[in-house]
């Protein structure tokens, strides 16, 4: 009888340590697929980071096209005064071969 009862509790035992295993398992199973919160916090603070860094190189970015702004403004205004006094000077040229016409009739 001792035997039996032996034998009967060594295999309760094993299933219940068998159920435990399980359980264990189960919950490693399912830690294994949802993140840690502390990886979940790494990885916020480390897009936040790429985030703001790449933020900041667009200010720089802005603020070196308006350093150029100005110059390139200048040139554009230069360039159009340029072309304002060769239309001047044409009409000019046209306007006193006209006179020079009239005068030669």
């Amino acid at each position: 009888m001792k035997v039996v009862k032996t034998i009967i509790l060594i295999g309760e035992k094993r299933l219940f340590t068998s159920s435990i295993e399980k359980r264990a398992n189960k919950k490693k199973f399912s830690q294994s697929y949802k993140p840690d919160k502390c990886e979940h916090k790494l990885e916020k603070d480390k897009l936040r980071n790429q985030v703001e860094e790449l933020a900041r190189k667009l200010q720089e970015k802005e603020a070196e096209m308006e350093s150029l702004k100005s110059p390139v403004q200048y040139l554009l205004k230069k360039e159009k005064l340029q072309e304002s006094k060769k239309i001047e000077m044409k009409k000019r040229q046209f306007n006193n071969m006209n006179l020079r016409d009239k005068q030669n009739k």
